[in-house]
């Protein structure tokens, strides 16, 4: 599969777009009853980007929570880790 090709593209949005409608989703929660100790992301290289921004905008409504970002793995390691928890 060649680097830009439209289904690399599509793999890459649609991962992005779950990502960020994830981290959205605990951005507006504002639950302070239910704070986590610590958020750990991952996923693939080029979501991290956007993932760290949200991550930082995360941290400025829960100063508790600490924001963990591992080193992109790919679709596949994605989701095999997602599997193992």
């Amino acid at each position: 599969m060649k680097e830009g090709s439209p289904r690399l593209i599509r793999r890459w949005m649609t991962c992005t777009i779950r990502a960020v409608a994830v981290l959205s989703v605990l951005l507006v929660s504002g639950s302070r009853s239910a704070v986590a100790e610590a958020i750990r992301i991952s996923g693939t290289g080029g979501a991290m980007e956007t993932m760290r921004i949200l991550g930082e905008a995360f941290r400025k409504t829960h100063p508790d929570t600490r924001i963990v970002l591992f080193q992109g793995m790919g679709s596949s390691g994605g989701i095999k880790a997602t599997l193992a928890g």
